[in-house]
């Protein structure tokens, strides 16, 4: 069940992402005790995330979601469990990055960390160029701002003005 999981982690790259599927997974868990006699991925029609919707046709498919719906609640919530236990970074960047660019960005991390990795994307203006990373409870500011305002901070200790 775990590498069914992943299956699906590894389509997720933002907590905006995530955050839809969660939010899916919860409809989903909804419709599950609606026509028992239904397969899930046959309920589906208000599910627009088409990642999710692959993936629980193919699980049905492959008999790893049960036809019982007492089974299909508790795989829904053990994937939940899963998707809400990956480490997330949090990224403060001047302006939207292209999803191709986030892509190679959380896959360099997952090599770097070892881990899968979802990236929480924050727009700050005041990040001016570069990024402002927080993983674990450390914080690294890579931004230009911070070497802005290592020069405003020199000039007035020589008491120029700006």
């Amino acid at each position: 069940m775990e590498k069914a999981f992943k299956t699906l982690a590894d389509k997720i790259i933002t907590t905006e992402e995530l955050n839809f599927i969660l939010q899916e997974i919860n409809q989903i868990h909804n419709l599950v005790f609606k026509e028992t006699n239904k397969l899930l991925s046959k309920k589906l029609d208000e599910i627009k995330n088409q990642k999710l919707k692959t993936a629980l046709e193919k699980w049905e498919k492959d008999k790893i979601i049960s036809n019982i719906p007492s089974q299909q609640a508790q795989f829904l919530e053990d994937l939940k469990k899963y998707l809400q236990q990956i480490p997330q970074i949090r990224m403060q960047v001047a302006r939207p990055l292209p999803s191709g660019f986030l892509k190679k960005l959380a896959l360099w991390f997952q090599k770097e960390t070892g881990k899968k990795i979802i990236l929480e994307v924050i727009f700050d203006p005041k990040v001016v160029g570069g990024v402002a990373l927080e993983y674990q409870g450390k914080y690294y500011n890579l931004s230009l701002a911070k070497e802005i305002d290592k020069i405003i901070e020199e000039k007035r200790i020589k008491g120029l003005a700006l």
